[in-house]
């Protein structure tokens, strides 16, 4: 058995790899066999309205009340953090944060979180938030 010219397994070896990272080069995940198809920057700002005014909520107020995979997700984007696909699931959970909020903030009427988005190379492009009013308790 004769082994097939060098210039012949380079090529075959080129053919198999090279693929994904044209694709990848050009912008499109067919081909690209990437696990991430789409990675964005967001971030996430929660704030409660109280008698005395607007007031900023640190999100890192919210670790002991979060599972460990939320904590994984929501606390990085205090600041700025990229993530892929749990943006996604962030953006439905608006509502679920500002809730929280309101059963941490006895004094609020009302609790905002907003989510910042968009592609690691430019800004945030899109805003999402979720407004949600807090029932009154008696401390």
């Amino acid at each position: 058995m004769r082994t097939p010219p060098r210039a012949l397994l380079v090529g075959l070896t080129f053919l198999a790899v090279a693929p994904p990272f044209v694709a990848q080069a050009y912008g499109t995940f067919v081909g690209a066999f990437a696990m991430f198809t789409r990675l964005e920057r967001y971030h996430i700002a929660a704030s409660v309205r109280t008698p005395s005014g607007e007031q900023p909520v640190a999100l890192r107020s919210l670790a002991p009340h979060l599972s460990k995979e939320a904590k994984r997700v929501i606390l990085p984007a205090q600041g700025y953090a990229i993530g892929a696909d749990q943006v996604d699931l962030v953006a439905g959970g608006l509502g679920d944060i500002a809730r929280l909020v309101c059963e941490l903030r006895r004094d609020a009427a009302s609790a905002r979180v907003e989510l910042d988005r968009g592609p690691l190379s430019q800004p945030a492009t899109s805003r999402t938030q979720a407004e949600l009013p807090c029932t009154r308790r008696e401390p």
